[in-house]
């Protein structure tokens, strides 16, 4: 049976509903780039009522090499402004022999301030053929305008057997009774460690393929590592996932 990611997939190649831009966030690095290079695989097949990997496409496509398929980011250091306008050049005419120019951007949560801004532009108005998929492990390092502008696709995390049980405690408290959340907020002000709190509840939540309420703890997180007021923080949080329900 195929799992949910596969179904997606499958479903985008088969109606050929493809959007220009695909977000991968949660699960390991290696799972989102090995389902990154498959789906472009995908969009790129030939082989028509055969399984994908069949034709030349997707033969080539194995190790990233086809030229219709290219990967940036893979050194683990900031993607700056020139990469950016390399990426430009790359897409400016569109693909060369397949279907589609896939640009799968690894690490995309590393881009400067200036080359986000310079990125967000391709995105508003994206080259005819060109799919740009990032690959991200931070979505909160990510620019929101760009996040908006793309299909998102969550990954699970591994399971939660390390993630202590009172924060399993509390997520079912918050997933089941949100609309309490005057108590919600006094129960996770409670746990010792605020960040290991939302990082384990944002696991969760992603793992069970909760979007909104995933994007409210990450939010949560990223005020509470700028800084700001614990309560204030907490409190929000707890609103928020209420009227987000």
């Amino acid at each position: 049976m195929k799992d949910r990611i596969e179904t997606i997939f499958s479903g985008i190649t088969k109606t050929k509903r493809v959007a220009n831009a695909y977000l991968f966030v949660g699960g390991e690095q290696e799972q989102k780039m090995s389902a990154a290079i498959n789906f472009a695989k995908a969009l790129n097949c030939t082989s028509d009522n055969k399984p994908c990997g069949d034709c030349v496409n997707c033969k080539k496509t194995d190790n990233g090499i086809h030229p219709d398929v290219i990967i940036m980011g893979k050194d683990k250091s900031s993607f700056k402004i020139e990469q950016v306008r390399q990426l430009k050049e790359l897409t400016h005419f569109g693909p060369s022999e397949a279907s589609y120019k896939i640009l799968i951007i690894n690490d995309a949560d590393t881009l400067t301030t200036e080359a986000a801004n310079s990125f967000l532009k391709a995105l508003e108005e994206p080259p005819a053929g060109v799919v740009f998929i990032l690959i991200c492990n931070r979505e909160e390092g990510l620019l929101p305008t760009i996040a908006s502008r793309c299909q998102k696709i969550i990954f699970k995390e591994e399971g939660p057997k390390d993630i202590p049980e009172q924060v399993q405690e509390i997520y079912q408290t918050l997933k089941q009774n949100p609309s309490n959340f005057i108590n919600n907020a006094n129960l996770v002000a409670e746990f010792d460690n605020a960040e290991d709190l939302l990082n384990g509840l944002f696991v969760l939540f992603a793992q069970e393929q909760a979007a909104r309420p995933a994007r409210v703890v990450f939010s949560a997180l990223k005020n509470l590592k700028s800084r700001v007021n614990k309560k204030l923080v907490l409190d929000w949080m707890c609103l928020k996932l209420w009227k987000t329900n």
